[in-house]
């Protein structure tokens, strides 16, 4: 493992972005896979698309590096990463899952009154602990990876969500 982890951080120093997106990627690319297999409703193309768009590019390695710009605290990055981050991530999952579920944003609006402020509750429940950890204990470096990971549960969540059987159309 710590060789892993040695090749992981040699690969992060070399190109940090590229790296975070690859691993983000495959990360939302499986946790992805396992929410359409408890919707009984697997598509590769929504698993690549979701994870390309939404999962993979490098939006928290930039907004992980603003924060550190900015030099605030622990308890004000993850109070930033709530009020601000948060919303716009989540918006952005129902935005990219509506389009995949039909080919357009008809049923936007009604997914976001029905789930959006849920789906914010509950993310609350797990990405506030889970930030203030991230911002107090995890080196700047591992950051991303460290939220990826956690990602990976939030995504079968919210893409159970955003991507349910009840709101996909026929294929």
């Amino acid at each position: 493992m710590a060789a892993l982890a040695q090749v992981y951080g040699q690969m992060l120093a070399r190109a940090p972005a590229l790296t975070k997106y690859c691993t983000t990627f495959w990360i939302c690319a499986v946790s992805v896979y396992i929410s359409q297999r408890i919707s009984d409703t697997v598509s590769l193309k929504r698993i690549v698309s979701y994870s390309a768009v939404v999962g993979a590019p490098p939006y928290s390695h930039y907004w992980f590096l603003l924060l550190e710009r900015m030099r605030v605290g622990s308890t004000e990055s993850m109070v930033l990463d709530q009020v601000l981050w948060r919303p716009i991530t989540i918006a952005w999952s129902f935005v990219v899952g509506a389009y995949l579920n039909d080919g357009s944003l008809k049923n936007l609006g009604t997914n976001l009154r029905e789930d959006f402020l849920k789906s914010f509750r509950n993310g609350l429940l797990i990405w506030v602990p889970a930030s203030l950890i991230n911002f107090r204990y995890v080196p700047s470096q591992w950051r991303v990876l460290f939220i990826d990971l956690v990602h990976f549960f939030w995504d079968i969540y919210l893409c159970t969500v955003t991507m349910s059987k009840k709101k996909l159309s026929a294929e």
